[in-house]
């Protein structure tokens, strides 16, 4: 585990070095899907952008619609830790879609099924629930949330990557989803909720930092999750070790 750093140091530099990666997510994800040389137009309005179908926004959801919440099913395949390079869009592809692919080899070889849970995407976070909704399993405010991806061999896998509480611990948080196109949808709307809450801090940052503040203490980190073993840090290839976070 990751030694711990004071609680609004981890903030601050959490997001320094995170700013960047989210205004680059749809970038990112752009790379999983191999698309055009040219950067994808998306946001500002309906003309502006790129995506089939988009709304006045020029976003898949309407704004409203990212603020109460886009819901959906999902299987939760386990969280695995990554490093993170804030300069590196592709070098943090690359991280990610390791960290899926050794999950998914993974779990294929368990003999218990995977269950559906509800991953809910926010301007202010992404939650993890039950399917009935009462239980929430896991929680991370979009301020400690770097970037969401798919795997470009197998976009069913959708993952996003943040930093653990009070720690330099970064976990990518690994989903198997229903179809290709929900991979790629749930990585644009991780986009556009990462975008309106950067906006939130360009208008006001006293109170963006109020609600990042309020929003933080309600996160839940899974309880175990898959880290590279300390010997072998430094290692290509490292093999992991399923700890307690």
């Amino acid at each position: 585990m990751a030694d711990k750093a004071p609680e609004k140091k981890g903030r601050v530099s959490a997001l320094k070095s995170f700013t960047k990666a989210i205004k680059r997510s749809p970038k990112i994800m752009r790379k999983a899907l191999k698309g055009a040389k040219q950067r994808m137009k998306v946001g500002k309005n309906k003309a502006h952008s790129e995506l089939e179908g988009a709304e006045d926004n020029g976003w898949i959801f309407k704004d409203e619609d990212i603020g109460a919440g886009v819901n959906y099913k999902v299987k939760y395949l386990g969280s695995v830790e990554v490093d993170f390079d804030a300069s590196s869009s592709s070098n943090n592809q690359e991280h990610a879609q390791k960290a899926m692919r050794a999950l998914r080899a993974y779990t294929k070889g368990q003999p218990q099924a995977v269950p559906k849970l509800v991953l809910t995407v926010s301007v202010g976070s992404i939650e993890l629930k039950s399917l009935d909704g009462k239980k929430v399993i896991m929680r991370h405010s979009t301020t400690r949330i770097a970037y969401s991806t798919v795997d470009a061999e197998n976009p069913k896998l959708f993952g996003y990557v943040g930093m653990v509480k009070d720690t330099n611990l970064t976990l990518c948080h690994i989903f198997k989803c229903k179809n290709a196109k929900q991979g790629y949808e749930m990585t644009f709307v991780c986009a556009q909720a990462f975008d309106l809450n950067f906006r939130s801090w360009q208008s006001d940052r006293t109170k963006a930092l109020e609600k990042a503040e309020s929003s933080e203490g309600g996160d839940i980190e899974p309880t175990k999750a898959w880290q590279k073993k300390a010997d072998e840090k430094k290692a290509s290839g490292a093999s992991f070790v399923l700890v307690v976070v």
